[in-house]
């Protein structure tokens, strides 16, 4: 019958064509697939990023590190010779391994009989196979256990030996084959079986591994005897060959090699992810996203090393900011939260996401990332609230209007616009003027009044806000609505970080990005800052052998300018006041010059504080997945400048620590308003007279003094203090006296800043109440305690007052 299988073997071999034969060839020249890498941006250098330093390994279909044969030691050479293939031709000494001239020329005649025979009649499939048939099996990826593709497969093993040396078929060999626990190839198994690189394996490690070829499903913990007869059959083969001396056969008996094998768990896309205690696991799977994206799905192969900007330092002062503080841990917040989450984002002067906390527990089934859940669409997002009203003044300035145009206050508290809602009127609550029936743009910031962003988004358009907003920074398609100044449509915490860095750079835009750069496997850039939006990142970034193409060494990035510097400076100016002398002040950080924005929902859903300090850009937004009220310890309602901007404080106070300052030409803020001022006759009939004889005026909203004759003033009787005009009367609308001057630049307003259209008087009365009951406490609220660096308390320069307040 050996003779019947002979000639079936020869059948075989004269039916394979030359095409096939080709084909097969061309398969194990091209690259193999391999595991991608990512590192954290404290791994830079060129070819730095492998498994030793990486962050997280893609690896959901094939582990795989792909190494060239002078990289793989002796030990692992010869055991997988003694147990697959004792006359596959190479030999090792002291000076390394290479082909003796002795070895087969790609099939065992006898082997190859036997196994025909087996599978001609019946018997169990048999392997019979040289390595170098092995290597064609697993090349040409037909499972076939016929006798025609047998012999089509020793057809072209015959032909391989042809064109590939010993070395080169033991190589591509090593780097293929499957060894169990999803380890491909023999440095990945030393790794998942031994936790070990290949040359730091003994030779009863390495033979173990061997053993595995054959039967990669068999699992060693479950039988250790077995897996130890098993390693002797091989060292019995080494010692049978003469491969290895009698001293390192003994060592290799004596040793248990069943000890040193750990445990495995199955890794699930990212692989065993570092910094789990900072929370990077969103950063790390939004990269793969975008991965995902640039390269068609085909990342968990393409032995990329993808370096990012996640800096993990920073990525631990965030989360620790919000998840491991004294007031989010304390037992009432959670009971009073039951689904609270939180995210930050920072980003850095060249856009880089150099921070990102998209949730608390992302290793225990919470991987819905809050931080970028509206990007390119995708999700709901999170309504931003006020944040959203700095678009709007930054459409108004860009339309040639000044940013101290005038808006009314009705001081009823309810402003109606008529017709502005679809043709209905629009009533609008939240006028946050203390008193004044009159705001401009900068003061209506400050005190994030909704009577002023309302009349400001229909003088621009609600159109002309969403496209500020967009060439801005943020990516998700918002519904043109009268509401739109007043951040009532969902956004995310990167959209809302991009686009405020947009101030930050003198309105100059820069798309975040996730990663710096990416190589491939051979340590060669392929592309810097690649952008999954961005059709060019999908072309530079693959990896095309002989390519024209050279990517530039560590380009900075070049952005867009989307606004006039002008524009951002006074729409900073705006802010820095936030922080000063408005509604943010709990965001103050000790020394250094903050602008930034509060934001509060309807209902208290979302709270949230973006702002910015010399090229650092930060949003924080706190919130509970179920949409219902956010609330402190005791049941009160959090705004965005209680907590959100707490948070921020702690945590960038800590960020700048070692920053260097930011002033004068590197702070970009200024009070030169110019264009047209609008509904500037506000000033006129609003403003009362100072008793008649005196032919100056003080005018308490404007400041100085000013002749009476060209001041069409209202009316007052001094002598009769109930007097509805008189200006001294704390009933009167125009009562410019006392701790509700809204003027009083030392009145630290701590506003809730809720920008529920349905405010009514009873609530901003309470929160009046709870201002002026501030008892001379910190007016930034509590300080959590996360020992921050020290930085002594440094008295910040006086601030220019606007030109018209």
């Amino acid at each position: 019958m050996g003779l019947v299988g002979l000639m079936v073997v020869g059948f075989g071999i004269y039916a394979v064509n030359q095409t096939d034969t080709q084909e097969s060839i061309a398969k194990l020249n091209e690259s193999l697939d391999e595991i991608s890498l990512i590192c954290t941006s404290e791994i830079s250098e060129p070819g730095s990023c492998n498994v030793d330093t990486s962050a997280a390994q893609l690896a959901a279909e094939q582990n795989r590190e792909v190494v060239t044969f002078d990289e793989i030691p002796a030990s692992v050479i010869l055991t997988t010779l003694a147990a697959e293939d004792r006359s596959f031709g190479i030999t090792c000494d002291i000076e390394g391994c290479a082909a003796d001239g002795s070895g087969h020329k790609g099939v065992d005649p006898k082997g190859l009989t036997r196994a025909v025979y087996r599978t001609a009649t019946g018997g169990n499939v048999q392997g019979g196979s040289t390595i170098t048939q092995q290597l064609v099996k697993l090349t040409t990826e037909n499972d076939d256990a016929t006798v025609q593709r047998k012999a089509e497969e020793a057809a072209l093993a015959i032909q391989l030996e042809k064109e590939l040396s010993k070395e080169e078929i033991l190589e591509r060999y090593l780097n293929v084959i499957f060894y169990g626990r999803n380890g491909y190839g023999a440095q990945a198994a030393s790794r998942v079986y031994f936790d070990k690189e290949m040359n730091e394996l003994t030779l009863s490690e390495a033979a173990l591994i061997a053993t595995q070829i054959r039967s990669p499903g068999r699992k060693p913990l479950d039988n250790p005897d077995l897996a130890r007869l098993r390693v002797e059959a091989v060292i019995d083969g080494l010692e049978a060959e003469g491969w290895v001396s009698p001293e390192d056969i003994a060592a290799a008996r004596q040793e248990d090699v069943v000890a040193g094998l750990q445990e495995y768990v199955q890794a699930e896309n990212l692989g065993e992810v570092r910094g789990l205690e900072a929370g990077s696991e969103h950063f790390i799977e939004a990269v793969r996203q975008e991965l995902e994206v640039i390269y068609d799905g085909q990342t968990t192969q393409g032995g990329y090393r993808v370096y990012t900007t996640l800096d993990q330092a920073k990525q631990k002062q965030a989360y620790d900011t919000v998840y491991n503080n004294e007031v989010i841990l304390d037992p009432s917040f959670n009971e009073a939260n039951p689904t609270f989450r939180a995210s930050v984002v920072t980003i850095d002067e060249q856009g880089r996401v150099v921070a990102m906390v998209g949730g608390k527990s992302f290793d225990q089934g919470d991987k819905f990332n809050t931080a970028t859940n509206g990007r390119n669409g995708n999700g709901l997002g999170r309504q931003p609230g006020s944040t959203f009203k700095p678009f709007a003044l930054a459409a108004l300035i860009e339309q040639g209007n000044a940013a101290d145009s005038l808006f009314e206050i009705d001081l009823s508290g309810k402003l109606t616009i008529p017709g502005a809602d679809d043709g209905k009127d629009w009533v609008v609550g939240g006028g946050r003027s203390r008193g004044a029936p009159y705001l401009d743009g900068v003061k209506g910031l400050e005190y994030s009044s909704n009577h002023v962003f309302a009349q400001m988004a229909l003088d621009v358009t609600p159109e002309e806000v969403i496209r500020t907003s967009q060439i801005m920074g943020v990516t998700k398609e918002i519904e043109p609505v009268v509401s739109i100044a007043l951040g009532t449509k969902e956004v995310a915490p990167i959209d809302m970080a991009s686009a405020y860095s947009t101030f930050e750079r003198d309105g100059v835009a820069l798309r975040p990005v996730l990663i710096e750069r990416i190589e491939n496997a051979d340590g060669d850039i392929l592309c810097w800052y690649p952008d999954s939006a961005d059709e060019r990142s999908k072309i530079d970034c693959k990896d095309r052998p002989n390519r024209d193409y050279e990517p530039p060494q560590a380009p900075d990035r070049v952005g867009d300018q989307v606004i006039q510097p002008q524009t951002a400076r006074n729409v900073n100016y705006a802010m820095e006041g936030v922080v000063t002398r408005g509604t943010g002040n709990a965001a103050r950080v000790d020394g250094r010059r903050i602008a930034g924005k509060t934001g509060t929902t309807q209902n208290n859903w979302d709270a949230w504080f973006v702002g910015f300090s010399c090229d650092a850009t930060t949003a924080v937004w706190l919130g509970n997945d179920a949409n219902t009220d956010l609330v402190d310890q005791n049941g009160s309602d959090i705004g965005g400048g209680g907590l959100p901007a707490t948070i921020w404080s702690n945590y960038m106070t800590q960020y700048l620590a070692d920053a260097p300052e930011c002033d004068g030409e590197n702070w970009p803020v200024s009070d030169d308003f110019q264009g047209e001022v609008l509904r500037e006759e506000l000033k006129i009939p609003r403003v009362p007279c100072f008793p008649s004889g005196d032919p100056q005026m003080e005018d308490p909203l404007l400041g100085g003094r000013q002749s009476s004759q060209f001041n069409r003033c209202i009316a007052y009787d001094p002598n009769n203090p109930s007097d509805p005009n008189n200006p001294f009367n704390e009933n009167s609308p125009y009562y410019v006296g006392g701790p509700g001057n809204p003027f009083d630049d030392n009145d630290n307003d701590n506003d809730n800043d809720n920008d529920n259209d349905n405010d009514n008087d009873e609530e901003e009365k309470k929160e009046e109440e709870e201002e002026r009951n501030n008892n001379g406490n910190d007016p930034r609220g509590p300080v959590i305690d996360l020992k921050p660096p020290s930085n002594p308390r440094v008295t910040l320069p006086p601030q220019p007052e606007p030109n018209n307040p």
